[in-house]
């Protein structure tokens, strides 16, 4: 997911570099496993899997991240919806023409695109699935369909009538009344598919479910982060609805390992051996399942029993259900240092990587803040865990994805640090 706050997209080739450089190219090439702690974005451990080959360890909290790294972490390949294909006629009614149009409208039309797709007999099917949800008129004539994207998010929505933060009466207008529909009913579909066990496996539900997910983040009206929204209609959320091209599949021919756990809970309760980890925790004390309640809603909508219900208890401006409002010790400055020490004692593993954003946002409220700098560095330089003098760091360049007005999008500093274990 690139639309995602803080993604490390477009610093990986340097990320690697530094670790190529630390490490030593002979030595990386002969790690076997990387461990993403905090996998956000699914970008980094995505890049490494393809680039290096490595095994796979991920973990983060929100339940967006883990259904996208069921799709992609734990697949080397991917299915062929033969359960599905047997049942639900009209997706085999997908006409050239009709994945011809779903192709432009993702990447424009181009013949060496479909003829890409059609060399491989799985990845054509998901091209034919994911033109019909994306174009077809679906099915909704279901007793339990429910429109709760609709009710809850949208500008004409029962249930979307509020006060906001600043005492203004408004509706709430995380979509449009355009792409609100589709997404109600492709997420129904899905739900209602996997009730009938059209399935072959839990993968292909979940691959299906990522697509909504990826969809959702094309079209919500969001500067990126859904604790607030646009107070009108911003361009993308007119534009015609399409699912976006799903990554390749990356066959590593490993065994990869996915938690959806608070990392403190498995640092407890697992033993977990890795080569490499990588840390990138939370800069500041705005909290991830908050800033991407909605993504996590739609990912783990299926296992609400009773949606209507389950929307008696959705508070705050953001509408975000209160059993899934949760405060990290990394997104506090009193915990944050003591937390990732336990993270790094009680992980196996060779080499520890740690992202930090060194600008005036973090925890530390400052720029090149000697404390905070002081404070990492003498926990990657304690001599009982970490060989002498192996500890380091670089500065990176990156763009600033803060979303507020009143900041300005200019190149701040992103910081790796390094060391080796003992």
């Amino acid at each position: 997911m690139k639309k995602y706050i803080w993604n490390k997209d477009k610093i990986l080739w340097e990320i690697l570099s530094f670790m190529e450089d630390k490490i030593w190219k002979r030595k990386i090439n002969s790690c076997n496993s990387f461990f993403d702690v905090f996998a956000w974005t699914n970008n980094v451990w995505y890049f490494f899997k393809k680039e290096k080959n490595f095994q796979i360890i991920a973990n983060d909290i929100n339940k967006l991240s883990y259904v996208i790294w069921k799709s992609y972490i734990e697949l080397n390949e991917y299915p062929d919806f033969s359960k599905l294909l047997k049942n639900v006629v009209d997706i085999e009614k997908v006409s050239e023409q009709d994945i011809k149009e779903y192709i432009q409208l993702n990447n424009n039309w181009r013949k060496e695109k479909y003829e890409e797709a059609i060399k491989n007999k799985n990845k054509f099917i998901l091209f034919q699935i994911s033109t019909y949800l994306s174009l077809k008129e679906l099915p909704k004539k279901y007793d339990w369909y429910f429109p709760f994207i609709h009710r809850n998010y949208c500008e004409n929505g029962k249930n979307s009538n509020h006060v906001n933060r600043y005492w203004e009466k408004q509706s709430r207008m995380f979509f449009s009344d355009l792409h609100w529909e589709r997404i109600d009913d492709i997420l129904n579909l899905i739900i209602k598919w996997k009730k009938e066990e059209l399935f072959n496996s839990d993968y292909e539900y979940y691959l299906l479910l990522a697509w909504i997910i990826e969809a959702a983040t094309l079209f919500s009206n969001t500067s990126w982060v859904y604790e607030s929204y646009y107070k009108k209609l911003f361009p993308n959320t007119k534009q015609q609805f399409r699912i976006p091209f799903l990554k390749e599949a990356i066959n590593n021919s490993k065994e990869n390992k996915i938690y959806n756990w608070d990392i403190m809970d498995i640092i407890e309760n697992n033993d977990i051996e890795a080569d490499i980890i990588y840390l990138d925790p939370p800069y500041n004390s705005r909290e991830y399942t908050s800033n991407y309640h909605l993504l996590n809603l739609i990912a783990d909508y299926h296992n609400i029993d009773n949606p209507k219900k389950y929307e008696k208890w959705l508070i705050l401006w953001r509408w975000q259900h209160k059993d899934t409002v949760f405060k990290s010790v990394f997104c506090r400055k009193a915990t944050f240092i003591e937390a990732m020490k336990k993270v790094v004692d009680s992980v196996k593993w060779k080499y520890v990587f740690i992202s930090h954003y060194n600008w005036q946002d973090n925890l530390w409220k400052s720029e090149n803040n000697i404390e905070w700098f002081n404070e990492i560095k003498k926990m990657l330089s304690d001599e009982n865990i970490f060989k002498k003098w192996s500890f380091d760091f670089k500065y990176i360049d990156r763009k600033n994805f803060q979303s507020r007005s009143w900041l300005k999008k200019e190149i701040v500093k992103e910081i790796i640090f390094f060391a080796e274990k003992k």
